[in-house]
């Protein structure tokens, strides 16, 4: 079976480990790894990852769908009162979400070394 498991911390290795061992074949995904083309791959997907990473991962798959949606939408007009329309609405969380992955020096916030490097302490 193929698994995606979602976390490369102490429980996502242990489990990748563990099924590995028993025969699965098992792609760990960690924060900066290409997380469409392993969860697409896969026949079970299994989350290994702090609360606080949820909100990171649904920022990763959410991102791309809004930007699809406003380019989808965009040929038809500014509001939902538009036949088609509302390109607006996605646009507008696609931003909001792009802003929150940047946000601060959290533990879960997008890291970006030359940004880092360039603002100093401000980053």
């Amino acid at each position: 079976m193929r698994i995606a498991v979602i976390g490369n911390g102490n429980v996502g290795s242990g489990l990748s480990r563990i099924l590995g061992e028993a025969g699965h074949e098992v792609t760990t995904i960690g924060r900066n790894d290409d997380l469409s083309t392993a969860v697409a791959k896969a026949e079970v997907v299994v989350v290994a990852t702090p609360c606080g990473a949820i909100a990171d991962l649904a920022d990763k798959a959410d991102f791309p769908v809004l930007l699809g949606a406003t380019w989808a939408h965009s040929g038809f007009g500014w509001s939902f009162s538009n036949e088609g329309g509302g390109w607006e609405y996605p646009l507008f969380w696609a931003v909001v979400q792009g802003v929150v992955a940047v946000l601060g020096r959290g533990a879960f916030a997008l890291r970006v070394p030359q940004l880092d490097q360039r603002l100093g302490q401000f980053a």
